[in-house]
């Protein structure tokens, strides 16, 4: 596993980096104030907002130097990967932002999304397209105490790895959740 969640972290890196300053920015006690989290008030992703100004960010490989896009219809086409998201967060969670890569002849297409969760822990989802044979839901035990558990798995041809300071057992609840088709864009 240790090498599938290296690869996934290379790639992620401006995703987790996100992840980990918001992470910093909530701090350990406050995560570990509400273990439901992920269970509360379940509410649809598109009903959700964002946290701040909306913010997708997607590079397009094929021109040197990449170009970055920010308008999701635009990234759609051309992204080539299943994505793979949980219908429901809890009522107050918030997207903070979205971002990839298309066109990536060397590592492929890649998306991901991070939201804060209502008590003010981060929630990440990192997708790419799966290298290797299936892989089992499996967690990576963090190294410190309030630091993100980092879990992956696959579905079809997808590889995905999620970060959070959640338990094991509701981080495999959300890998049991998660559904292609899930609209994730806020309404308002």
């Amino acid at each position: 596993m240790g090498e599938r969640v290296s690869c996934f972290i290379r790639r992620g890196l401006p995703l987790l980096g996100l992840m980990l300053v918001i992470t910093a920015c909530a701090g350990p006690q406050q995560a570990q104030a509400n273990h439901k989290t992920l269970s509360n008030h379940p509410v649809p992703l598109a009903n959700l907002h964002w946290c701040g100004s909306p913010l997708i960010t997607f590079e397009d490989k094929q021109h040197s130097p990449p170009t970055i896009i920010s308008n999701w219809p635009a990234i759609v086409p051309s992204l080539h990967l299943f994505i793979y998201l949980p219908p429901t967060l809890p009522a107050g969670s918030c997207l903070v932002t979205v971002e990839g890569a298309i066109h990536d002849t060397v590592q492929g297409d890649h998306f991901g999304i991070s939201y804060l969760l209502p008590d003010r822990s981060p929630l990440s989802i990192l997708e790419s397209p799966l290298t290797g044979p299936a892989s089992p839901f499996q967690c990576q035990v963090p190294s410190q105490s309030g630091a993100a558990l980092i879990c992956q798995g696959s579905r079809g041809q997808t590889a995905i790895l999620i970060a959070a300071r959640e338990t094991r057992a509701q981080l495999q609840a959300l890998f049991r959740s998660l559904a292609t088709g899930v609209r994730w864009q806020p309404t308002s």
